[in-house]
This record gives C-alpha cells, structure tokens and sequence, in this order.
C-alpha cells in the first residue's frame, strides 16, 4: 500500500465499484440461463443449469467439456 497516493479514497471507490460489478455479472448470468432453458427444464433435468445452458447455446459437446471441467474441480 505505500505505492498508493491516497490508500482509504482508492478502496472507498474500488471496493463499491468491484461489488457492484460482481452482482452485474451474477445476475446476467442468471439472465443468460433463464433465456438459455425454461423453467421446466431446469427442474426435471438432472444436470447443472450452467451443464444445460452450454447444451442448449453451444451443443451437447460443449455440455460434456462442461461437465468434465466441473469434475475436475
């Protein structure tokens, strides 16, 4: 922090601005699944939303890369 000319006015900016866009992008996220998949089929398919997102919008291969990813987390 000793770089920083004004430490306590940058996190006062930064830490609101970093929040606020997090929560932008969480709920366009949540935007892009309920465009990407009904809400019948969120509920009777038995993968994740984001697995069935990717198979709607880019193709069942792209929902298996998904779900490989996801396994190996």
């Amino acid at each position: 922090m000793n770089n920083v000319r004004n430490p306590v006015r940058t996190l006062k900016i930064a830490g609101p601005l970093g929040l606020g866009i997090c929560a932008a992008l969480y709920l366009l996220e949540n935007v892009a699944y309920f465009s990407a998949a009904t809400k019948t089929e969120i509920e009777n398919t038995g993968v994740t939303v984001a697995a069935l997102f990717f198979g709607n919008v880019f193709g069942s291969a792209a929902e298996r890369a998904l779900a490989v990813f996801i396994a190996l987390r």
